[in-house]
C-alpha cells in the first residue's frame, strides 16, 4: 500500500507529518486530480 503525508494535502490543519496507508484507488483518485487541475491551469493561462 502506499503511504501518503496528509500534511502535504492539508498544510493548514495538519501542522506535523501525518503519514498514512491509502489503497491504490485513492492514490489514483488524488494522482488524477492533481493532472486535471495542472491542465486546468495550463489552459487558463495558454488560451487568454
Amino acid at each position: 500500500m502506499p503511504k501518503i503525508n496528509l500534511r502535504d494535502l492539508y498544510p493548514d490543519f495538519y501542522k506535523t507529518n501525518c503519514i498514512i496507508d491509502i489503497p491504490e484507488e485513492v492514490l489514483s483518485v488524488f494522482v488524477e486530480h492533481e493532472r486535471r487541475e495542472a491542465t486546468y491551469t495550463r489552459k487558463m493561462y495558454r488560451y487568454i
